[in-house]
């Protein structure tokens, strides 16, 4: 049973709840000025190529962790919390801003001994770092 503030029970809904807040947001883009919600029905939406490649990788993965906004070195902290949650053999994303964190966060899991799967920097802001724990 998830218990108000169990976030550790939570972090397995990432996925989810980032598609929830992605959908909140084209609504309220959408409302006119009456107020009405003018997005076409779900089932009409065309996914985009970004949103298609995120959705196929995040099936293939079961556990990414949101590390956007998290400044160094904290991002890798939380990175080496979240790698030692699973199993050797394991793959895990991260989701991570441009810049120093994609740089730095890589070269000291690698560090650690763990593999990189793959980053994919094909997002807007941030990017898809996919380890694989030694």
């Amino acid at each position: 049973m998830i218990k108000l503030g169990d976030v550790e029970s939570l972090e397995a809904y990432d996925s989810e709840v980032a598609y929830l807040a992605s959908k909140v947001v084209a609504m309220y883009e959408s409302l006119s000025p009456q107020l009405e919600i003018t997005l076409e029905k779900e089932a009409n939406i065309k996914v985009t190529p970004e949103e298609s490649k995120v959705k196929d990788q995040e099936k293939d993965l079961l556990n990414i962790v949101d590390l956007k906004g998290v400044k160094c070195p904290m991002n890798f902290v939380k990175a080496k919390v979240a790698l030692g949650k699973i199993a050797s053999g394991e793959e895990i994303g991260f989701y991570l801003d441009d810049d120093a964190p994609i740089n730095n966060v890589p070269k000291s899991v690698e560090g650690e001994g763990h593999q990189i799967v793959n980053i994919d920097r094909e997002y807007t802001g941030y990017n898809l770092l996919i380890v694989k724990k030694k």
